[in-house]
């Protein structure tokens, strides 16, 4: 029974760890402001490359983050839906940067083994987070290689809005071409 209860506390004690505020640039992205996350991009080295209304891409090579090409900021309503790192690793680079994050945030969730082991399969390794915030990891196939920092909620939110704005359209240009088909 003790070996049990002993279980049960590291095991708690292991998911209370987990849960934790997701921050970039030591800035909680759950609640930051548009401006927050331009200025602390900004002071970190990332240089803008163009800007729209809901999206801010940067040059992210001046960061300091192995590898880190471009970082992409998707907001909707001025709120953070997502940060994303594009990277083009060089020798030994990925191995450094999947140590340096299970070192910060421990093995991703869904266990495929050691994710800061040499190899890693190409798919998605998730760290979640309060606040409904996950980070992602992402090995494609195609060699290209992604971490994003994802408001859950927000994303969702944006989700539903695509969807609908592009069943408007079909129906719209259904309507249009409905005698061809």
């Amino acid at each position: 029974m003790r070996k049990y209860i002993i279980l049960a506390v590291l095991v708690l004690n292991s998911a209370v760890t987990l849960a934790a505020e997701l921050t970039l640039f030591e800035i909680p992205l759950s609640t930051a402001s548009r401006e927050d996350i331009q200025s602390a991009i900004a002071n970190a080295g990332g240089k803008l490359k163009s800007s729209s209304r809901d999206i801010d891409q940067y040059d992210a090579r001046s960061i300091g983050l192995p590898g880190a090409t471009q970082l992409e900021v998707v907001y909707l309503e001025k709120k953070l839906v997502m940060a994303q790192y594009s990277f083009r690793f060089g020798k030994n680079q990925e191995e450094r940067m999947r140590k340096m994050l299970v070192s910060k945030y421990g093995q991703p969730s869904g266990g495929r083994g050691d994710f800061d082991g040499e190899y890693i399969d190409d798919g998605k390794y998730r760290w979640a987070f309060d606040n409904r915030m996950d980070l992602i990891y992402t090995k494609e196939f195609s060699g290209s290689r992604f971490l994003s920092y994802v408001n859950v909620t927000e994303e969702a939110r944006l989700g539903r809005i695509i969807k609908d704005a592009d069943k408007r359209a079909a129906e719209k240009e259904a309507a249009s071409k409905k005698s061809v088909f």
